[in-house]
């Protein structure tokens, strides 16, 4: 008998009060299979700013930038140390989080963007350039409407 779990990705144990992709995720996921799990399903994961339910999304294609994981941008360089925020809590404050890990997530793109490493250019293009050349029009509409959101603040 075949055996699994079902997941939202923001309960995975994380430093930054909710779960991402980060190191404990993986972890998460080999002690799951250590323990005879065969099936893991994440719930959605993208962005949503109405109630932070993954069934509420405003897009289909999209992943949320909450759930990136700080500290492999501090590992790229992209980052000095982030404090641990929330970590201890077992409720995640989606709009708290939201606002911490954005000036992070800013940074980190400013910085990439300033330095320019081959290591950052090679990591990007072998993560986006296969998903941007077959998302090419619906990235440049999702860019517009979460433009459009955040300069009319969320009218819905």
């Amino acid at each position: 008998m075949k055996a699994g779990v079902l997941f939202p990705l923001s309960s995975f144990p994380s430093d930054f009060g909710i779960g991402d992709f980060g190191k404990n995720a993986y972890q998460t996921i080999d002690l799951l299979k250590q323990n005879g799990a065969d099936y893991l399903q994440i719930l959605p994961f993208h962005p949503s700013y109405q109630a932070n339910s993954p069934y509420r999304a405003i897009s289909t294609y999209a992943g949320d930038e909450i759930y990136i994981d700080l500290n492999q941008l501090v590992d790229m360089n992209l980052l000095n140390d982030v404090e641990p925020y929330l970590s201890d809590s077992s409720v995640v404050y989606y709009d708290k989080v939201r606002e911490f890990k954005h000036k992070y997530l800013l940074k980190a793109y400013k910085t990439a963007k300033r330095i320019e490493t081959v290591e950052v250019c090679i990591f990007v293009l072998e993560i986006l350039k296969d998903f941007y050349k077959e998302h090419n029009e619906y990235i440049k509409c999702i860019e517009c409407f979460e433009s459009m959101m955040e300069f009319y603040k969320n009218v819905k």
